[in-house]
């Protein structure tokens, strides 16, 4: 092909021009396309001449769309696909003379991934045609039209909406009336009429064998003059194209007119064909003519970097020549007149979802009536319903005002709906930080916010009320549904409950003031309806535990709702009124979201598969009408289901609303001249009624004003559970119950108490802890009314039980009776401080403040009423009266200054009210009656409200009267409620001192009053006021305890009396959740946090963190396990000045495996773990005691669960020894408690009636304090712990039935053993009399320059351990580093620890880190450290040794071991002999031999043979000896151990002494194994003669007698002429027939086999009705085959394998696994494997009747002739076909190994059976 580059330096000559509208880069330009005579090369060219840069800054990486119109000289582009480009949906208007761009002509909305990618102009009606792809997944998409018809305002509709995939390149012929386009995905071109009818998928013949070598076709251009139309083929992605030419007309006219050129686009321009370059960053525009375009191809100048473009020209848009009504008045179309082919000519078309009318020429003039909206991530949808086009487009302006956002928030829309009346369109949107409802007119007109909520808002779903202007919405976060006018503003809760929260949506019906919703209890769903104007809710329908369901929908004039569950993907009705006639409407959906009605009609989206539904009602049959229901299969046909928007409308469809666009009954207008002031709405029949916001009610005159509640009785309710409710007071109104909507009352509230000044309530109660279900816990809170949000003031587990609520109203602190810990505490206002107020000796209930005189008034021990002073210095308690009953119920009456109570008796039951003065003067008895139990007393204007329990009504007492005042079964408390502040308490702010305060002497805390002028600045319990710092503080001595699962603190005062230290001392109860029993606690006085740490027995797998500080939570420290590898925490202990925490643990199952661990706790209270100190297998630590002025560690060591002992080590766990004189060895480890007493340096340990103390320098020095063995047999006492507080001074715990407490006991060093008697009694008052009391901890806060933190390892640089020490003498310190376990100190940095030398498990490693010896030479008297660690004094036990015969000593030379524990020394020889010997197991712990009962351990030489003095032992390691031998090798003559120990003299003269022969120890091994030997052999014989009688009879037998099974291996060649020749093993099963009579031996079971390679077993027909032979083929499938496997073939089909099994049953046995194996070429066949038959036959044969019977009546012959018959017979066919398979009973590696085990038997057995193989193979 030849291409010339015309010059424009040629003299030229103009002979005509055309507009070419380009993109260039990023420029859109205009050319004139000039065609040029050349005189000189006498040649006509094409240039490009006065191009206008028209548009710039387009996108050049996507496509871009263009066309024009040549008489208007306009021109238009779109750039599509854009990301985020706001002008997608406009399309530009060009001026084609001066480049200017005129307009932007309008589209449809676009939503989610519908994109345009193509134009195209009719210059015969003035339609823009426009290809819309609307799903790039499923390649679906539409064309539109769209028509200028105003300046600036477009309207499009919709010609072609389905059947169209992946639209590009849109053409048109106006005259002719059709319309082109390419189908990309199908990669061919698509026509029809220019009005979207009589579509045609395949206009051109196609060539189906090279449609699959064609990538895509493009770039489609129509030459309409000459009917022919011309694209680009390419058949690969880069490779070079070619262009196609078609006659519009003829199907197989189409043809290439240029091949192998690099085209992108085309244009057509006279005769000639352009095209723009594929790469558009370098190539000119090529062109060539039509009829020769091989030889006439040239390349424009000037026009590189052009890649799309369009000619616009006279030529290319001719005059139509058929009739065009359209150019006559539009052809009275009153929107789009379109032409088509044929009579008329033309067809009226309307705008997107507008409906044509039935002249067929006018579009509805109102425009769209029925219209379904779409709330979903795509945004703000609509769809009409008024057409089948069903297309969704955008709320209008929605583009400008929601997705163009200045803040550029991501908004989600969450739900719509729509007034039609007013024409609103109603939505949330979710913004992420906020949530909004907004609304627009559907006109586009007033977009305004309508509400904005708080983060802690969640709006799902909202509802319009147009009649009444109301809107309501649906907060799922708070679980209530509220209402506001949109006239008034003003806002009522219609709906309030705890079980409302997580629900998305609801249903309104403004007819009948219906309300439906869900709610979920016990884990199910239940359907409820309420009346807006009544809080009464009404169960319809408890769903089934499986269902979830979404959407709801109310069908008033039905009398039905509907609702979807996505759980059984369906949708059902039933009755609105009570639930009843349950119908399954639709099932089989996938999940199901929203649901509306309209008309018959049903609509619904799925959120799987994003589509929108509708199902017509009236189709529907379903004969379930009761409520009962049961869900059908998803299977369900869905005939009746109807689409109306596929997937385009992306995820998260939250709403659908289908209505009428405009009301079609406008006459409803009650609400608006009505008159209400407040609420306007409909109820039941559409009667209008006027409501009121809360806490108002309507005024009874005239029912349409709302006034406030002024006072009202405020109650609780047990089936209210999460709300309070209340009746107004208000004589001149009648008695109304509303719900009060207030946000988190989730429990029982046992206490009301409303403050002075309306604006808030406070209640108590008890509930349960959130995170532990069966923990009860109390709580107050606050509720504000104004808001109706709660504040949690208190949340205690320590008052699980409150009896009494009250208000100091003039300084605002909250008192309360604690009837758990039996005391009265205050909190303040907030909440932040709690202190126990009054504790002692008393039981208080009923706590009321009368703030006219300050006092306190309760009822203690339940009959006795009593006041005090609320003064802080005023401990004095007066009691008023003393009752003969229980007291019911008691309250003040600041009015009338009287106090009011109740009693009944407990024998008669009668129900008496009394009445006295403040002082207990006049007391008076007001009623009394036997079928009264007064509860709950409040006054009011004279009147007492009570409630009689024994008949459940609320009553009133007055004139010596009582009256029913209301009927509520299940009250639990109540109270009065005064909106306005009370005048009772006029002037008694000017008493209140804390209200005095300034920025000098402010209380930040609880302010008590001391008087009506001082007062007091008080902290929590324990807590003092810092002068200095003015923040509350925590100093001096405290006790920590446990008591079951509480944990509390007393503080031990300074007193040189003992029984006064704990006089005045308040217990502090702890509020940690979820404790068990703690058993072991220390708490770190370093820490900037106050923290403790504590373990509890109930989960003891972690280690908890808990501070002083209350608002600091309990955390586990999870690092702690995660270093030391912990499954179970023993104790703890803290090293004070070195701030190091010590740990026992076990990381297994077994007795053994615990081991201790330290921790350093850095300034931040971060943990560095510093390593084991004593590692596992060596000791079994419990309880631990730090003493760090002596650097030791003590722990209790369990031998066993009955005995135990105490150990002493270093810090660092080395130089480890047993305590002597202990008395600890018949005492299990969990009955011992350890402490240290630091104040006379000794040791004190508790066992379970005896305390004893022993001195730390001293062994000897052991003592008894305290023995109570006396008690044990009279009070049963099972447990004690102990600790010293002070000089002398021990606190005792006593665990027993009769004496357990808290006990004192005093000291001193000569005094005698204390008794029980000698114990003083801690008297306070305990929740858990008779609980697990425990002394876990002496604490002692100091000042932060207290000597403690001064000699702390703070600043040491210590790597792992620091001992602080303090050199008394001239006050300095002294920090010593230690290394743990397998660590050693560094020689050159004594500060840095270093690895030592491991050492095996039973090795003894030398305190240098540097040398491990045998555990054997440990105090042995030789020293074998070179540090000479192994001999040291502090762990060998010389002066212990055990008095033996000393004549055994001279003889035998015998030498002794000691124990680990120091109780007792063993001989040499009995270490690892498999018997324990030490009380401690230490002499079995550190085996070197696996089994130490059979196996002797060579490297204890030194141990027999004294007259060595050296104790290396050389052993040879070429001998890869492992240094154990069998013990019965011992002395037997042969030295068995390298170093010749076994066969030593004195280890075998100590043999002997104990009765132990030579060679003899243990001999039977070896007679045991001879036994085996000898049965293996007879076992061997007995297998031959079963071998040889089995073989004889198998050749002697001639007639099968009974069906069996046997079982082949056949092995089929893959492939032909292959060296290799794999082949593949097939494992078959073939059954043999019963035996029939007959003489003939002939084979009548196996047919004779044709020449063939298709195996196939002919079925076999019974003629004599035995159904026994009917036997089937059974095929084995190709799929058993591995994946490496090849299948064999015979003209290109796979071979198959019959075999017929005897039964069904049995088919899964029958066939074996195809596996592939060597071929091996001199295969033979065994007749020793199992025996199997081969049957192969190219095609049917066929039988007579005759020849059946005859071979059926004849006996089967044997298996060896017919074996050999048919092989031989098969491969002289297999021979006469070439063919190359092998087929054998078994692969010949397993025969081979067969073979060399029994050749003889073989050959004796089954000589005819090798013979025929033989022959066979």
């Amino acid at each position: 092909m030849s291409s010339r580059n015309i010059s424009q330096n040629s003299t030229i000559k103009t002979i005509s021009s055309t507009i070419m509208l380009a993109r260039k880069q990023s420029n859109i330009i205009i050319y004139n396309l000039t065609k040029k005579y050349s005189e000189f090369e006498k040649t006509t060219n094409y240039q490009f001449t006065s191009s206008v840069n028209s548009f710039s800054k387009v996108n050049e990486v996507f496509p871009i769309a263009m066309t024009g119109h040549w008489k208007k000289r306009k021109g238009y582009f779109l750039e599509n696909w854009v990301e985020n480009n706001k002008n997608s949906d406009f399309i530009n208007v060009i001026n084609l003379y001066n480049g200017t761009t005129e307009e932007k002509m309008e589209m449809i909305e676009h939503i989610n991934e519908e994109s345009i990618s193509c134009i195209a102009y009719d210059w015969t009606t003035n339609i823009l045609f426009v290809g819309v792809n609307t799903d790039l997944i499923q390649n679906t998409g539409r064309i539109d039209v769209c028509k200028e018809f105003e300046k600036n305002k477009t309207q499009c509709g919709t010609i072609i909406y389905r059947d169209l995939n992946n639209l590009e390149s849109l053409s048109l012929d106006p005259l002719d009336g059709y319309l082109y386009w390419i189908n990309r995905s199908g990669k061919r071109v698509e026509r029809s009429f220019m009005n979207g009818k009589h579509h045609e998928k395949h206009p051109f013949q196609e060539n189906y064998l090279t449609m699959n070598k064609i990538y895509k076709i493009s770039s489609l251009s129509l030459d309409v003059e000459n009917k022919k139309l011309y694209y680009i083929s390419s058949k690969t992605i880069i490779s070079s194209n070619e262009i196609i030419s078609c006659e519009m007309y003829q199907r197989d006219s189409c043809r290439s007119i240029v091949d192998n050129i690099n085209a992108f686009q085309i244009g057509l321009f006279k005769d000639r064909i352009f095209w723009s370059s594929f790469t558009k960053i370098y190539g000119e525009i090529e062109s060539c003519k039509i009829n020769n375009c091989k030889d006439t191809q040239i390349s424009i100048s000037g026009s590189t970097n052009i890649e799309y473009f369009c000619f616009i020209g006279e030529e290319s848009q001719p005059e139509r020549i058929n009739p065009n009504p359209c150019s006559i008045n539009n052809g009275n179309c009153s929107h789009f007149c379109i032409l088509h082919p044929g009579e008329p000519f033309y067809s009226c078309h309307c705008p997107v979802g507008v409906n044509l009318l039935s002249d067929k020429r006018t579009c509805n003039i109102n425009g769209i009536d029925k219209i379904l909206f779409i709330s979903s991530a795509s945004g703000l949808l609509y769809i009409s319903l008024d057409t089948d086009e069903f297309i969704p487009r955008s709320i209008i302006t929605y583009n400008n005002i929601i997705k163009d956002n200045k803040n550029s928030e991501v908004s989600i829309i969450l739900d719509i709906d729509y007034d039609n009346i007013n024409q609103f369109i109603y939505w949330i949107e979710d913004t992420g930080k906020e949530n909004k409802i907004k609304r627009i007119k559907f006109n586009g007109n007033q977009y305004e916010d309508v509400l904005r909520f708080t983060k802690n808002e969640s709006i799902d779903s909202l509802k319009i009320g147009c009649y009444g202007e109301n809107l309501m919405w649906l907060d799922s976060n708070n679980g209530k549904i509220e209402m506001m006018s949109l006239k008034t503003k003003q806002r009522k809760i219609i709906y309030f409950s705890k079980y409302l929260r997580k629900v998305k949506t609801f249903a309104y019906d403004e007819n009948t003031g219906t309300i439906l919703f869900y709610e979920k209890r016990h884990a199910a769903y239940i359907i409820k309806r309420i009346q807006i104007d009544t809080y009464k809710d009404t169960s319809l329908i408890h769903l089934p535990m499986e269902s979830y369901p979404t959407g709801i929908e109310i069908d008033s004039e039905k009398g039905k709702f509907y609702w979807a569950e996505s759980g059984s993907n369906s949708i059902l009705s039933a009755s609105l009124n009570d639930g009843g006639n349950v119908e399954i409407i639709i099932s089989g959906l996938h999940n199901p979201q929203s649901i509306s009605k309209l008309e018959n009609k049903l609509y619904f989206n799925s959120i799987n598969d994003r589509r929108i539904n509708y199902i017509i009602l009236d189709n529907i049959k379903n004969d379930n009408n009761d409520s009962s229901y049961e869900y059908v299969d998803e299977s369900t046909e869905k005939n009746n289901i109807f689409d109306i928007s596929d997937n385009i409308i992306n995820g998260n469809q939250r709403g659908l609303k289908a209505v009428y666009v405009k009301e079609k009954n406008v006459s409803i207008t009650d609400c608006w001249n009505y008159g209400c002031s407040h609420i306007c709405t409909y109820v039941e029949n559409k009667n209008v009624k006027c409501l009121c916001p809360n806490g108002m009610i309507l005024n009874s005159l005239n029912l349409r004003e709302c006034i406030k509640i002024e006072v009202s009785l405020i109650y609780s309710r047990f089936s209210v559970d999460d709300d309070l409710i209340q009746s107004n007071l208000d004589g001149n109104n009648p008695i109304t119950q509303e719900r009060m909507y207030l946000d988190d009352i989730s429990d029982s509230i046992q206490f009301i108490k409303p403050t002075r000044d309306g604006k808030y309530i406070l209640v108590a109660g008890t509930g349960r802890n959130p995170s532990q279900f069966h923990q009860q816990i109390g709580f107050i809170k606050r509720l504000n009314l104004d808001n109706h949000k709660t504040e949690t003031l208190l949340m205690s587990t320590s008052t699980p039980m409150i009896t009494g609520l009250t208000i100091d109203e003039i300084t605002g602190n909250i008192f309360f009776s604690n009837g758990y810990l039996k005391r009265i505490e205050v909190i303040n206002k907030n909440g932040s401080v709690r202190r126990t107020f009054l504790w002692k000796n008393i039981d208080p209930m009923f706590v009321t403040v009368e703030n006219t005189q300050n006092m306190l008034y309760f009822i203690n021990d339940s009959m006795t009423i009593v006041r005090t002073s609320i003064f802080s210095n005023y401990e004095n308690i007066f009691t008023i009266h003393k009752s003969k009953d229980p007291v019911t119920s008691f309250t003040t009456d600041n009015t009338s200054k009287k106090i009011f109570w109740s009693t009944t008796s407990i024998h008669t039951s009668i129900g008496i009210l009394f009445s006295s003065d403040f002082d207990g003067s006049n007391k008076k008895q007001l009623y009394s009656s036997l079928k009264l139990h007064p509860l709950y007393l409040s006054t009011y204007l004279s009147k007492i409200y009570l409630f009689n329990k024994l008949n459940g009504t609320l009553m009133i007492y007055e004139d010596d009267k009582i009256n029913v005042f209301e009927q509520i079964d299940d009250l639990i408390s109540m109270n009065i409620y005064f909106k306005k502040k009370l005048n009772t308490y006029k002037g008694t702010d000017s008493q209140n001192p804390c209200g005095k305060q300034n920025e000098r002497n402010k209380c930040n805390y609880l302010c008590i009053p001391k008087n009506f002028v001082e007062y007091d600045c008080l902290c929590n319990d324990h807590y003092e006021i810092d002068k200095e710092t003015g923040r509350c503080k925590i100093n001096g001595q405290f006790l920590m305890i446990s008591e079951g699962n509480k944990l509390l603190r007393i503080p031990v005062l300074k007193s040189p009396i003992l029984i006064e230290m704990f006089a005045n001392s308040v217990p502090y109860y702890f509020d940690i959740p979820n404790i068990g029993e703690i058993h072991s606690l220390v708490f770190d006085p370093l820490s900037r946090f106050q923290y403790f740490y504590w373990i509890d027995s109930a989960n003891p797998s972690f280690i908890y963190r808990s501070s002083f500080n209350i608002s600091i939570p309990t955390i586990t420290l999870d690092e702690i396990k995660e270093y030391s590898l912990c499954k179970s925490f023993y104790y703890l202990s803290l090293d004070i000045q070195g701030r190091q925490l010590f740990l026992s643990c076990s990381t297994g199952n077994s007795f053994n495996s615990s081991s201790i661990h330290s921790f350093r706790i850095t300034p931040n209270d971060n943990f560095l773990y510093s390593g084991v100190i004593i590692p596992e297998n060596q000791y079994s630590p419990r309880q631990l005691s730090i003493f760090n002025k002596l650097n030791v560690l003590f722990f209790i060591n369990a031998i066993t669960d009955t005995s135990s002992q105490i150990i002493r080590c270093r810090f660092d766990g080395r130089n480890c020894k047993s305590l002597s004189y202990t008395s600890t060895d018949d005492l299990p480890w969990h009955s011992l408690s350890l402490s240290i007493d630091d104040f006379t340096q000794r040791l004190i340990y508790v066992s379970p009636s005896t305390i004893f103390s022993k001195d730390v320098h001293v062994d000897l020095d052991l003592r008894q304090r305290l023995n109570i063995n006396d008690k044990i047999h009279t009070s049963q006492a099972f447990g004690m712990t102990g600790i010293a507080f002070s000089h002398n001074y021990m606190a005792i715990g006593i665990n027993s039935r009769t004496n357990d407490g808290l006990y004192l006991l005093s000291y001193n060093t000569s005094s005698n053993v204390g008794g029980f008697n000698d114990l003083i009694p801690v008297q306070y008052y305990s929740p858990n009399n008779g609980g697990n009391l425990k002394i876990l901890e002496n604490i002692i806060l100091q000042e932060e320059s207290s000597t403690i933190k001064s000699f702390s390892c703070s600043n040491s640089e210590c790597s792992h351990i620091c001992r602080s020490q303090r050199d008394f003498s001239y006050g300095k310190l002294n920090f010593e580093c230690l290394c743990p376990y397998n660590l050693r100190l560094d020689p050159d940095n004594t500060n840095n620890c270093i690895s030592t030398v491991p050492c095996k498990s039973y090795q003894f490693s030398c305190s240098d880190g540097l040398q491990c010896v045998h555990i054997s030479k440990k105090c042995d008297r030789i020293i074998d450290c070179v540090d000479t660690s192994d001999e040291n004094t502090d762990i060998c036990y010389y002066n212990q040794l055990q008095a033996i015969d000393s004549e055994k000593l001279l003889n035998f030379d015998l030498g002794f071991w000691p124990c680990l524990s120091g109780s007792k020394s063993i001989s040499k020889f009995e270490i690892c002999d498999g018997k324990i010997d030490c009380p401690d197991k230490s002499d079995e712990m550190y085996c070197k031999c696996e089994n130490p009962q059979t196996q002797f351990d060579c490297e204890i030489k030194s141990t027999f043979d004294f007259s060595m003095k050296t104790s290396i032992v050389n052993i040879r390691k070429e001998l890869n000896y492992n240094g154990c031998i069998e013990r019965y090798k011992l002395c037997d003559g042969f030295a068995d151990c390298a170093n010749s120990t076994d066969e030593a003299k004195n280890l075998c003269s100590i043999l002997q002494g104990n009765g132990y022969v030579k060679g003899t120890f243990n001999q039977r091994g070896k007679i045991f194994n001879l036994i085996i030997f000898g049965i293996g052999i007879t076992i061997f014989f007995f297998l031959l003669c079963f071998i040889f009688i089995n073989c004889y009879k198998r050749n002697n037998k001639k007639n099968v007698e009974i069906s069996t099974s046997t079982e082949t291996h056949v092995l089929l060649n893959q492939r032909q002429n292959n060296s290799q020749n794999p082949v593949v093993e097939v494992a078959l099963k073939t059954y043999t027939l019963p035996s029939i009579i007959g003489s003939n031996n002939e084979n009548s079971y196996i047919f004779n086999s044709h020449p063939t390679n298709q195996l196939q077993h002919p079925q076999i027909f019974d003629t004599t009705g035995n159904s026994y032979f009917n036997v089937h083929h059974y095929t084995v499938d190709s799929s058993y085959t591995t994946a490496n496997d090849r299948i064999p073939q015979v003209n290109e089909q796979y071979v198959k394998f019959y075999a017929p099994p005897p039964s069904a049953a049995s088919l899964s046995t029958t066939y074996g696994v195809v596996k592939q194996i060597n071929n091996r070429n001199d295969s033979r066949l065994s007749s020793n494997e199992r025996k199997g038959i081969i049957y192969s036959n190219k095609k049917k044969t066929g039988y007579t009747k005759s020849n059946l019977s005859e071979s059926l009546s004849t006996a089967p012959p044997p298996y060896e002739k017919l074996l050999k018959h048919n092989f031989n017979h098969y491969r002289a066919s297999d021979n006469s076909s070439n063919s190359d398979n092998y087929y054998t009973l078994r692969s010949y590696n397993k025969r081979k190994k067969y073979q060399q085990q029994s050749t003889s038997l073989r050959e004796d057995c089954d000589s005819e059976s090798d013979e025929s193989n033989s022959n066979f193979i």
